[in-house]
């Protein structure tokens, strides 16, 4: 990847020009908006030049994604109206908003009600949506993390894999329109290994259909177990096999590569277990199927007793998945750098689950100034952001005071460590100077 490793390069004139425009912009917003800012909600914000300019820059890839948690709030709606067989539960909490796909002539049972049709009779509101689909609906009597484990429940629509492959078909369209180039998903391969190989496959068949139209796009998959402490060490252990037979039975054909490319265990830090407790698992897993690789949440924590980074790079990890509290630990910060494993940073999501409340305040600044890669990714933007990516990218412009050149880095990054093949990432990188180069032109 010779072209990535010059990116470190002093600016273009027509570079330059793009970069004070960029810093007129964030000065105009940072004097014109004072206090906290909410990306959910907060229109007047979407509508500012700095976020226009981040909207519009060419970002890569997204890193970092959960499955079901793909598709923000107003997305998802539009997309459910476009489903005839989408039901929703109109009664009383917890059910109320979830989302079920379901056969009529089987009888829908009561509350559920088609979900255009709930909509536009008023049963449920694109407001309540708004928050019982989000972070923004928990309440004073719990944590974020116990509200959040409650959204994904009433997203368990994906029941078969037709479904799976319209809705991640529109997942990645969606991702098109952003002008992102690569996304890798995170998913839960449950069921036998055929069963997970064939929701696989369906993700991949969404995949090709956009690929049809737009042949740049591309795709991986990161098969993840649970890691909650409650959560039998079997199911963990069977999903990560069926991650591993998807990693040597579905193929990504187009491109000649492998489509799962790595492993991870997913779950909130301070209820699940440490990583040495699936240590071996791991281990043997990325023995018995080369090319399989750890990308590993870790350091998604505040606790000072937090080792799961130190575990995590006993293992070997390509990357890392937030690496948050890397800060505490200095001797572990140093051997990061050394190795050049890349951080994906979620700055949206680690100011929605309440790990800082000053984006100023991000570690991840600390981390770049100390020579460590890092990527910007959204995680589980469906129920924390109004954009994905954008608004990632809008609050580290914003909140680190960042310049033209540190987007160029940050975007680039997102292509050298991503887990395509050689060949793809080349073809990738290529297609975005190519998008690189046209911003720069339209807007200096």
């Amino acid at each position: 990847m010779a072209e990535l490793d010059t990116l470190r390069i002093a600016l273009t004139p027509d570079e330059q020009r793009v970069d004070a425009r960029l810093r007129a912009l964030k000065e105009d917003f940072l004097q014109s908006y004072h206090g906290q800012y909410n990306m959910l909600t907060d229109s007047e914000i979407w509508q500012s030049g700095l976020y226009r300019f981040c909207h519009s820059l060419p970002k890569g890839a997204d890193l970092h994604i959960h499955g079901l948690a793909c598709l923000p709030v107003r997305e998802m709606t539009d997309w459910l109206m476009s489903q005839g067989d989408m039901y929703i539960h109109t009664g009383e909490m917890p059910q109320r908003g979830s989302i079920r796909m379901m056969d009529p002539s089987a009888g829908i049972p009561e509350p559920y009600k088609r979900f255009a049709d709930a909509l536009m009779d008023g049963d449920i509101t694109p407001e309540e949506l708004q928050r019982i689909w989000s972070v923004l609906g928990a309440g004073p009597d719990q944590t974020i993390w116990e509200w959040f484990e409650t959204i994904f429940d009433r997203h368990l629509f994906a029941t078969n894999n037709d479904i799976v492959t319209r809705y991640y078909e529109a997942v990645f369209r969606y991702y098109v329109s952003l002008g992102i180039q690569l996304v890798e998903i995170r998913i839960l391969p449950f069921g036998t290994p055929e069963e997970a190989a064939a929701m696989a496959t369906a993700i991949r068949d969404a995949y090709y259909r956009v690929m049809d139209t737009e042949p740049g796009f591309c795709v991986r998959l990161l098969g993840c177990g649970l890691k909650y402490a409650w959560v039998d060490l079997g199911v963990t252990t069977a999903m990560m096999e069926n991650a591993a037979y998807i990693h040597e039975n579905v193929k990504d054909i187009r491109r000649g590569e492998d489509f799962l490319t790595a492993l991870d265990l997913v779950n909130e830090e301070d209820r699940s277990h440490e990583i040495s407790f699936y240590a071996p698992l791991l281990t043997r897993l990325v023995q018995e199927h080369p090319g399989l690789k750890l990308m590993l949440h870790c350091g998604e924590s505040l606790h000072p007793d937090s080792r799961s980074v130190e575990e995590a790079l006993t293992l070997s990890p390509v990357r890392l998945g937030h690496g948050f509290n890397l800060y505490q630990h200095p001797e572990l910060l140093e051997q990061v750098r050394a190795e050049g494993i890349c951080l994906e940073v979620c700055p949206v999501s680690n100011l929605t689950l309440g790990y800082l409340k000053d984006p100023a305040n991000h570690p991840a600044r600390g981390y770049r100034a100390a020579g460590i890669p890092i990527v910007l990714a959204s995680d589980d933007p469906a129920f924390q952001e109004h954009t994905n990516l954008v608004d990632d990218f809008f609050v580290a412009t914003a909140g680190w005071d960042l310049g033209l050149g540190d987007l160029k880095e940050l975007a680039a990054h997102s292509i050298r460590y991503c887990s395509a093949g050689a060949a793809t990432k080349e073809q990738l990188f290529r297609e975005w100077q190519r998008r690189w180069d046209a911003f720069i032109r339209k807007n200096c």
